[in-house]
This record gives C-alpha cells, structure tokens and sequence, in this order.
C-alpha cells in the first residue's frame, strides 16, 4: 500500500450514560473462588502502535487475489439443473457483489467521518476452511463497510500466548501478519476465566467463551478507540462466519438501527399478552417474522446494555453472532457473567456463551423467566444486521435499491459445506427440480456434511 498522510479529521462523540440501575445482586450467586483470585488479564498490545501509524499514513488499501479459473455461475448452475429459482428467491443486485477484478483499491480518504471497532473472534490456528472464511470477512468489511476498523481478537491458551510472543508476536504469524496488512488491530488474548472450574483446554482456546471478556475489554479500549477517531459508546461485535453487503447502521441520532422490543413483558402487562389462557411473561422479536422491522430509536446510549439480532430455536432468544454492545453500560455485567457461567461449570447451556448470556439476563438478575427484563437484551432487526439466506430473502430487498441486510450471516451450514453441496448439484448428485427447502440428503451430497435439527 502507498504511504501517505490522512486528513486528521476528529469525531466527536457523545458518552453513554446508564439508563437502568444495576440490581443487587441475589443470595444464591457464586463467591468469589481461589480460581477468581488467580486470574490474569493477557491481551497483548503488539499491534497497538503499529495500526496508529498505518491509520496516519496509509490513504488507501490495495487488494489483489489470484482469480480462480473458469469460476462456476453457481445461479446458471441452479437454471441448468433444473431449479424453479425465479419462484423460490431474489437476489440482490451485482452492486452488492463481489468484485471480479483481481485487484481491488479501497480509498481511505472516503471513509466516513463516524466509525466504529468491529470486534471477530477466532483461536490461533483455525482449520483451512475457517482461515478461509475469517479472512472473506475482513475483505468484505474493508470493500463494503467502511463505517467499521477492524479488530481481530485472536484467541490462544497461556502456553500458546508465551511462545506467540517469543517467536516475535503478531508480526511473525502468519494470519496475524496477513490480517496486519489490511490495518487491522490484532488482539492476541488469553481467555482470561481459562483457570475456571469446567472450562478445559479446548474451550479456554476457542473463541466461543472469549465473548465474556468483550464486555470488559471495551471498556480498557475507550481510550484506543478515541485516539483512533472512533466512536466510544458502541463497538460491534460478530462471528467471522458473515459477510458484510454495505455498511451496517451506527448507533446514534437519525441512526437506521431499529428496536424490535425486548424478551421481557412486564408482569402488568401480562394480561396483554395471553397465550392459551395464561399470561405471557416473554416474547418474541417483533421482526422476527419480517413483517415488522422495528421502531427508530433516537437516543445515543441505544442499544442500552447489548442489541442482537434473533434466533431460530428459541422462541425468546437471541443470537449472539451480531451484538451491538454498549461500551459503559455492559461492562457492568462482565464480572457477574462470568461468574454466573463459573457457577455452572460452563454447562448446562445449550449453545455456550449464547445460552449463558440469554439466561443471564433474563434469569439470574430477576428470578425466573421474565422479571428481570429491565436488564435484558434489545432486540434488533434481523433483516438489517443478522440476514439468513434461509429466512425468505424476498423480505429483506428493496427493489432496485438493493437490500435491506448488510449483514449475511452463515447460520447453520457454513460457506465450505454450501460450496460442496452447490458442488453435487452441478454434478448431478442432488436433484433440485424440486422442492429442497429441507436439504439433502446425506446419499445426495457424497463428500458433503449433512446436519440435520434446529438452525441448520
């Protein structure tokens, strides 16, 4: 890239201040353990002086990548073979595609003026398949999503971390080097609960429970995210199983960040909510089914604790693969999360740190579902920041304006695994003539996974 100076533009920024007070915290929780005591926090800042030079001279990114050759046009794939496409889904316009020249320059100078830190999670040394895709994603913030700088925390064990920063940190490795190169802030970070009770080896180096120390780690960061003209009361937080299709909303005034409600009824309120004669004391999304995409919300601290979007297998859940986390008000909460998964043994939650959180919020702050809702999650809508391709794409489009969703994210079956079923379509393994809403078979897909259940 070309070594230039920037135009030095300032943000200015409003702080978040707490719209709800912090409850008391009740009997039954866990106390501080010896393991609690012993804890470290290891987030390295290698990268730290080396992004604030490359944000002050670098004025433009060059992309290149060796095109693949004679690349399928998986949509004419589906046509020959058969499949009613036109009566089962839209698409969005090329517009919203990725490029097809193998080179690529992303002017800085154009970005806008309010920016954000992105925050994506992934351990060390992930599999090909998800170096892969952590690495689209950051091509496709850098080329769509301008509004968002990049932060990559890159999750190992202790033993890992020391023997990271004694072969030369960020610097000397390879996806750090690589993700360094497009300005993105490498955060090299030991889970900092790994000593805890239930949580072994395996899960300490995943990136799964590493969302926990987001909440607080934030809050350390305000100063970074100033220096660097972000803005300070939000940061965004997502799976790097996504792509971005344009820029997502920012938090703030005449924002396009919608509220789609919370889980929580109020139990005066209940009445309004019958189901089978009994009162309802938690609900859905009011976007979930698309017909609602929510109310605008003019109010800087917005989301107030964290804003996700919804998920397909719990009627009052939520997807943590998105989460638009206020910087003041959650990190309140990051002590007694981690302390409530602790108590735990980080079981008993079906989806890991996504269960805990959803339980967390609407159990352990106010009893049983639904009476601590004060303290509970925003909703927001699915269509804007958490589009899946299997939720009726018709609703997220806009016509010749292009879509809705800057945000798609791979829910379920992952990039690879679709590669390779769009790969016995084309060698006529699985028939689409048909209905295939459901999948395929595993004797349709030889070579593929086939998952089957909730959210695949």
């Amino acid at each position: 890239p070309a070594l230039n100076s920037t135009n030095g533009s300032t943000v200015v920024v409003t702080q978040a201040t707490p719209r709800r007070k912090r409850p008391k915290l009740k009997d039954d929780r866990t106390a501080a353990t010896p393991e609690r005591a012993q804890e470290e926090d290891i987030t390295d800042d290698a990268s730290l002086s080396s992004i604030l030079d490359w944000d002050n001279h670098h004025r433009q990114i060059e992309i290149t990548w060796t095109p693949t050759p004679d690349l399928p046009d998986w949509v004419e794939v589906l046509r020959k073979q058969g499949h009613p496409l036109s009566s089962s889904c839209q698409l969005p316009g090329e517009s919203e595609g990725v490029p097809n020249e193998p080179r690529l320059t992303v002017l800085r100078d154009n970005r806008p003026e309010r920016r954000m830190a992105w925050f994506f999670a992934l351990q060390s040394d992930p599999s090909p398949a998800y170096e892969e895709m952590v690495k689209s994603v950051v091509l496709s913030g850098r080329i769509k999503a301008p509004t968002l700088e990049p932060y990559f925390l890159m999750i190992m064990n202790k033993s890992a971390h020391a023997k990271y920063v004694a072969q030369g940190g960020p610097f000397k490795h390879a996806l750090a080097s690589w993700m360094i190169s497009l300005g993105v802030r490498v955060v090299g970070h030991v889970v900092s609960f790994a000593n805890r009770k239930g949580l072994n080896k395996e899960k300490a180096s995943g990136a799964q429970w590493a969302r926990l120390d987001l909440f607080k780690m934030a809050k350390h960061m305000q100063p970074e995210f100033k220096k660097r003209g972000l803005i300070t009361s939000h940061i965004l937080y997502t799976d790097m199983d996504l792509f971005f299709s344009h820029d997502p909303p920012l938090p703030g005034i005449n924002t396009q960040l919608r509220s789609c409600g919370q889980p929580y009824i109020s139990p005066k309120e209940a009445h309004l909510h019958m189901k089978n004669g009994k009162k309802k004391l938690f609900q859905w999304s009011k976007c979930v089914t698309g017909n609602s995409h929510g109310t605008k919300v003019n109010d800087p601290n917005f989301p107030y604790v964290f804003g996700a979007g919804t998920e397909v297998f719990t009627p009052w859940g939520m997807n943590s693969g998105v989460m638009y986390i206020n910087v003041e008000n959650a990190t309140k909460y990051s002590d007694d999360l981690i302390e409530f998964a602790a108590s735990k043994g980080f079981r008993s939650f079906s989806t890991a740190d996504q269960s805990c959180m959803e339980h967390f919020f609407l159990q352990h702050y106010g009893g049983d579902f639904g009476k601590g809702g004060e303290n509970s999650w925003d909703w927001l809508d699915d269509s804007v920041i958490n589009s899946r391709g299997f939720l009726l794409p018709r609703q997220w489009l806009k016509g010749s304006e292009g879509s809705r969703a800057s945000i798609w994210h791979w829910h379920g079956y992952k990039a690879d695994q679709i590669r390779c079923f769009f790969d016995r379509i084309r060698d006529g393994s699985w028939d689409v003539k048909g209905r295939v809403e459901k999948g395929p078979k595993q004797d349709q897909v030889p070579g593929c996974k086939v998952v089957k259940g909730s959210g695949s």
